[in-house]
């Protein structure tokens, strides 16, 4: 009997579907897993640029679903029946408080496209919903659901391997962290790291549960469901370990307050009291025990200052060193929304939107800008903080009370919806109840902690009090047992792991930054909670158990079988060709990944693909095909990387075809990603019913949008990634002798990015390195004026950052004193002061553009007056400035020669500040400070002849504690330039010190100590110099 072909729309309805599942599950296994180590930020812009990419391409399956007439995607009551659920309607009104923020910001482009760092704009926001939206609406079958959570488990096994592997010295990049101490895995930061895994650790529990369940269902493959059961086990031990080693604390309570929540929820929704009790009393003992060891109780300072709870018995304490700097943000986001004066431009203009502030906020992605006149300078010095570390706060000074609203509303709707989906509010008694025990609890929790600990304690408070007053609604539902229980125990189990998850992630943004993974995942696991809520239509075939073929052999089975083991295999390769990305696409990981990678990848691969294949014979196959592919794709890299390396002498010509190679990998790794995309995409689709395929043109115009959503995500994303790799390929020739290449690399940055402020910065400080050496006075003003003219670019992109206009100042003050010409110096001195000025006026706490103003105010204008005005004032805002204190006292010990009469009072205050520089820095950083206290001796040895003896030791002592600090810094891989030595003046070699101490040592009489300072300044002396020193160690020996 032959049945009758599906209609055609069908076809595009089932394609569609599942071309969107494949997006959302790509999300959550590339959001973690890549990474760039080959581009200048390596990991959030550049996962961010993947995420928005798969958002782009999701959003032309719909709009080829909806213009090609597939009418269940293109049913508009359906999207408004959608949109009355809080949850929808909560993140609609999400989206249009950023926008509005967005049309009012300081700095709108930023706030669109995001900043340099983050990449966290409205345009990432818009892909976050956008995934969200898909993942509510076309996640209907519970195998969905369970591939979802699968897919989820499977991804975070590589990360915790590879970040338990770092905490062992496996890793073969070489990173700027100790992560022996605290691991980045994939993520790039301790606290990331962590913040991720605490969102995967319900998914991997509800995972492991599921598979227990099948396991004592007493289904076939008894042995399989047994493997499949250890996979999840091993990945939350894993994840567990990993999540230990990354040291952060705000993760580990996170994951504790959510698997609490979660586990409430979960019992109430089934009614087993007995457990309930136990859980409430050790989650109640938890909270208690960790709120009275942050009390400052005499009788608990041995157990607060432990090693092991030190970290979590100081979470409030303003005075603990691992909290204050926190605190110190939280403390300028509240000042930044309180009444201010309003922020000034260099311009002069002020910001004419300072009242509606409070209301609107500042603009998304420039919380920097919007709290620089407040940020504490001790907090940091280089540059301000851009983040609240507590998303309340950070939302309240970027979005105003507009968007703490929406925010509030969207934790309140995300709590609402899982209530809903365990059946706990059934009634409207019970939701009033739910409503008013979140309401009463934030209240109550802010009350409490602005009265305790001062109002900037707000941004913890409100949402650890709703989730507070949530947990009360749960204890009092579960010790009730009244509660109208939900039919399917898996809904059950689903919805409590889903709303652990995103508890965990509200707890953790309390105290740390929101990143491009845990916001992806925020989202996916609040779209799939809120497909609970939907009634599915027709559901989508899936590969294992939809066929039901007449025949066992008939061409129908085959395809059946094929989708059943080819999804799982292109979901593994997705996964081994990252991994293979991560290592191999820079120099250090291809020398060295070697054995560890191999490993690595073989064992995501098997785990992988028997975790997501239904049955032995699957997984073989599904392993065989995500090795083949994951094979290929290696080999593809290595050929592209094959003589690409720049580490020899190369023409400009050469270096810009490496350049442009390695940058085109990228290109090759989404392209790779794309293809995979589609092959999974119409792997889930199979089917054994035959169907029509739709008219010509309706293919057609599918075709031409997902072309379309291809082109912009190359041009909105690809690109600007491309353009980070050729910058950090640019930074590598920052030196005066090779500033021209830099600057060849640079100019094509800005043919690719041309709006991005951060590359014109970087371009001018090229440019002043071709100044510093050119050869002609001509040839350096040209560098000079191309400077000036892209640090202007860069000031007029961003007006209110103090880098652009403090770098202007810088340069000016660097041209007043290589001029010739004694106007032309006045001329500059005095525009380096204006800019200065400027520049403090919108940032008064930066303290390195005052000591940067100190130093100019000294150096060209010969103003001591002014110059210790200026340094007393960087000090009293900053006392642990090192750099404030070495500087202030190389200009006391400067001017003690040209002041013969108060030279003694200037060497001895010059002293205290070297002796204050010393107790800030680390040793490793002390050698130059070190060689200014002996010089400073030496000094004070002529001016008292009476001491010369106690003076020249001191000296010696000094030059022996630089020459000890110099070979620290070698150890720990210190460059001179991070020691300051050049800046302070101090340019000198080993042997300089060497012959100095010497010499000290032949004066004191201690011939035997200067010999071996004599003798290895020998080795390595200049030709210069050898004739004396070997005079001198020949007179040594001699004695």
């Amino acid at each position: 009997m032959t049945r009758n072909p599906t209609p055609a729309n069908l076809r595009l309805m089932r394609v569609s579907g599942t071309l969107l599942e494949s997006g959302w599950l790509f999300a959550l296994i590339l959001a973690p897993l890549f990474y760039n180590a080959h581009s200048q930020n390596i990991f959030e812009p550049d996962k961010g640029a993947i995420v928005r990419s798969i958002a782009l391409l999701t959003l032309g399956v719909v709009l080829a679903g909806v213009l090609t007439n597939a009418t269940s995607l293109a049913n508009p009551r359906k999207w408004l029946a959608a949109m009355a659920h809080p949850l929808a309607a909560a993140t609609a009104f999400t989206v249009c408080a950023a926008l509005i923020s967005n049309i009012f910001s300081l700095s709108p482009r930023i706030s669109f496209w995001g900043s340099y760092l983050r990449s966290q704009g409205v345009l990432a926001l818009l892909g976050y919903v956008l995934l969200f939206a898909v993942t509510a609406a076309w996640l209907r079958t519970p195998a969905q659901m369970q591939r979802l959570f699968q897919v989820a488990v499977v991804t975070s096994l590589p990360i915790s391997l590879f970040g338990i592997g770092q905490h062992f010295g496996a890793d073969s990049v070489l990173w700027n962290y100790q992560l022996r101490d605290r691991i980045i895995t994939t993520l790039g930061n301790p606290i990331f790291a962590g913040a991720y895994f605490v969102m995967v650790l319900p998914l991997a529990l509800v995972s492991a549960s599921q598979s227990w369940q099948h396991l004592k269902a007493g289904q076939n493959n008894h042995a399989w469901h047994i493997g499949t059961l250890a996979i999840d086990l091993l990945a939350v031990v894993l994840a567990l370990i990993a999540m230990l080693y990354t040291g952060s604390r705000g993760p580990a309570l996170a994951w504790l307050g959510g698997t609490v929540l979660g586990g409430l929820a979960l019992l109430a929704a089934t009614g087993q009291r007995r457990y309930t009790t136990a859980l409430i009393a050790i989650g109640a003992a938890g909270a208690v025990s960790l709120l009275v060891l942050n009390l400052n109780l005499p009788i608990l300072s041995g157990l607060r200052n432990s090693r092991t709870l030190t970290r979590y018995a100081h979470l409030l304490d303003k005075q603990d060193t691992s909290s204050s700097g926190r605190i110190l943000i939280w403390q300028s986001a509240w000042q930044a929304v309180s009444p201010r004066a309003p922020i000034k431009y260099p311009s002069g203009e002020i910001d004419t939107r300072n009242q509606l502030r409070a209301w609107i906020g500042y603009g998304p992605e420039v919380f920097d800008l919007g709290v620089q006149a407040f940020s504490q300078p001790s907090f940091g010095r280089a540059q301000m903080p851009d983040r609240a570390h507590n998303e309340t706060l950070d939302v309240l000074v970027t979005g105003g009370a507009l968007g703490l609203v929406a925010h509030l509303a969207l934790l309140g709707s995300v709590l609402f919806t899982a209530m809903q989906s365990l059946g706990l509010i059934a009634t409207t008694q019970r939701r009033n109840v739910f409503w008013i025990s979140g309401t009463t609890g934030g209240m109550f929790a802010s009350a409490a902690l602005w009265v305790t600990q001062g109002p900037e304690f707000i941004g913890i408070a409100i949402p650890l009090g709703i989730l507070g007053g949530t947990g009360g609604f749960l204890t009092w539902s579960a010790l009730s047992g009244t509660s109208q229980r939900a039919s399917d125990p898996a809904i059950v189990l689903t919805a409590a792991g889903l709303l652990a998850a995103l508890v965990s992630h509200y707890i953790e943004t309390a105290f740390g930054i929101a990143t491009i993974t845990s916001r992806t995942y925020f989202w996916v696991l609040a779209g799939a909670l809120l497909s609970l809520k939907f009634s599915a239509p027709a559901p989508i075939a899936e590969p294992a158990t939809a066929a039901k073929p007449r025949k066992p052999r008939t061409p129908a089975h085959k395809s059946i079988n094929l989708a059943a083991w080819a999804v799982p295999g292109l979901l593994c390769a997705v996964a081994t060709c990252t991994i293979s990305n991560d290592f191999l696409i820079n120099k250090q990981g291809l020398a060295g990944a070697g054995l560890p990678l191999l490993t690595l990848i073989l064992l995501t691969c098997l785990l992988a693909a028997f975790r997501l294949a239904p049955s032995p014979a699957t997984g073989l196959r599904a392993a065989a095909l995500g090795a083949g592919i994951s094979l290929a794709f290696i080999l593809q890299l290595l050929l592209r990387l094959a003589g690409t390396s720049s580490d020899q002498p190369v023409t400009m010509q050469a270096l810009l075809e490496i350049v442009a190679t390695r940058a085109s990998i990228f290109s090759f790794f989404c392209i790779a990603m794309l293809a995979l995309w589609l092959a999974l995409g119409f792997a889930l689709a199979r089917t054994d019913e035959p169907i029509n395929w739709p008219p010509g043109h309706q293919i057609a115009i599918a075709s031409a949008i997902m072309l379309a959503s291809i082109i912009a995500a190359i041009n909105l994303n690809v690109g600007r990634i491309q353009a980070d790799i050729v910058a950090r390929y640019a930074g590598k020739y920052d030196g005066p002798a090779d500033s021209a290449t830099a600057v060849a690399l640079y100019h094509e940055v800005l043919d690719m990015q041309p709006s991005e402020d951060q590359y014109r910065q970087l371009l001018g400080r090229a440019e002043i390195g071709s100044a510093r050496s050119a050869k002609s006075p001509d040839l350096q003003e040209q560098h000079y004026n191309l400077a000036e003219a892209s640090y202007t670019e860069a000031q007029l992109l961003n007006p209110l950052s103090p880098n652009h206009t403090g770098n202007l100042a810088r340069l000016a003050a660097e041209r007043a004193k290589s001029s010739s010409d004694p106007a032309a110096a006045g001329t500059w001195a005095t525009t380096a002061s204006e800019l200065f000025y400027s520049a403090l006026q919108t940032s008064p706490n930066h303290v390195i553009l005052m000591v940067d103003w100190a130093q100019h105010t000294y150096d060209t204008q010969h103003n001591l007056a002014g110059a210790r005005k200026q340094f007393e004032l960087a000090i009293a805002k900053d006392p642990t400035y090192d750099r404030a204190h070495a500087l202030y006292g190389l200009m006391l010990f400067n001017a003690s020669s040209g002041d013969p009469g108060h030279a003694r009072e200037l060497l001895l205050e010059a002293d205290t500040h070297f002796k204050a520089a010393l107790l800030e820095q680390r040793p490793e950083f002390r050698s130059p400070t070190y060689v200014l206290r002996a010089n400073l001796c030496a000094s004070l040895a002529n001016l008292d002849p009476d001491n010369r003896a106690k003076h020249m030791r001191d000296a010696a002592h000094n030059y022996e504690q630089s020459i000890t600090a110099r070979e620290l810094a070698k150890v720990n891989q210190v460059s001179l330039a991070a020691t300051q030595e050049a800046e302070m003046g101090l340019q000198y070699e080993e042997w300089s010190l060497r012959s100095a101490l010497a010499q000290i040592y032949v004066e004191l009489g201690e011939k035997q100590r200067a010999l071996p300072h004599a003798q290895a300044a020998l080795l390595s002396a200049p030709d210069t110099e050898r004739t004396r020193l070997q005079q001198l160690v020949a007179a040594l020996q001699s004695n």
